[in-house]
């Protein structure tokens, strides 16, 4: 999903082969997602060609990284400065182990 959100749409084979599995797994696994109202999938012949059903889905992931690159950042910063990492709290207020 990740790989979409940061593209128009992309066919299987690739995204079969960016992660690694088959294109009959990678397929079935945009099939769900399909069903789901998650992707949408236009075809061309014999290739299929996916793309986020829905713009709000690559708003969250834009969003998830520009946090996850301030949190890397800021961490970053407290090492430069000496400080400690600050720790990574679970709903429960537990620090992470």
């Amino acid at each position: 999903m990740h790989a979409l959100s940061l593209a128009e749409e992309l066919c299987v084979c690739d995204l079969a082969l960016l992660l690694g599995v088959s294109q009959s797994a990678m397929s079935h696994q945009l099939r769900l997602l399909r069903d789901h109202r998650v992707v949408a999938r236009r075809r061309a012949g014999r290739v299929a060609y996916y793309r986020l059903a829905d713009g709000h889905i690559r708003h969250i992931f834009a969003d998830g990284t520009r946090h996850a690159l301030e949190q890397r950042s800021a961490a970053a910063a407290r090492s430069a400065e000496g400080l400690p990492a600050k720790a990574v709290e679970h709903p429960a207020g537990e620090a992470a182990g």
